[in-house]
């Protein structure tokens, strides 16, 4: 076992395909309902530090993407480049009236494998604890790379709307997270935040 650590860990949240605040994104909409917005939140999971064969200290967690806002948060992929590096991808925005819709370009995002890489998805410090418990500077950082964006699971708390079963199930040019569902960090093992923490 090692001995407790003398820093804290944090996590920054980024997405940037949600676009409630950025600049200069298009839109095409057709109002006649109140827009149902996605809440999506970072639950981190498994935090465990070891150490390896070389005396390296390692923090590994698992992560989840939930959302418990009001709508799904739903991707479109269109538009392909014509060497099929990457492609054009829209958020789509629901209103209450349960027909229309608002469409936000997100990104343009690369292919890898024949799937969409959200870069940046995520950011993570591990920051140093000063004296009296107060947070100091960064001493290392990481970013999580998503590729693969569904419905794993239900979250414990599941906001109204939640439907019965999973919508978003396969890697496609349609990925979403439902209302009250959960995208597992499933397809790669857990993150990792390497620093020599001593």
């Amino acid at each position: 076992m090692c001995p407790p650590i003398k820093r804290m860990f944090r996590v920054k949240f980024r997405f940037p395909i949600l676009v409630f605040v950025l600049a200069g994104f298009v839109s095409v909409r057709a109002v006649s309902g109140t827009p149902l917005l996605p809440d999506i939140i970072m639950d981190i999971q498994d935090i465990q530090q070891t150490t390896l064969s070389n005396g390296q200290k390692v923090i590994r967690f698992s992560t989840n993407t939930v959302n418990l806002g009001a709508g799904p948060l739903e991707l479109h992929a269109t538009n392909a480049q014509p060497d099929g590096s990457s492609q054009n991808v829209y958020q789509w925005i629901y209103d209450s009236d349960g027909v229309n819709h608002t469409e936000h370009f997100a990104g343009t995002f690369a292919v890898v494998g024949g799937r969409l890489r959200f870069l940046d998805s995520a950011d993570y410090f591990l920051k140093e604890l000063t004296a009296g418990n107060g947070v100091g500077g960064i001493v290392a950082a990481n970013q999580k790379v998503s590729y693969c964006i569904v419905d794993s699971f239900k979250y414990t708390t599941q906001p109204p709307g939640t439907p019965a079963n999973a919508v978003y199930t396969t890697c496609g040019p349609i990925m979403g997270i439902s209302v009250g569902a959960v995208k597992a960090r499933v397809f790669h093992g857990r993150r990792k935040l390497r620093e020599r923490l001593n």
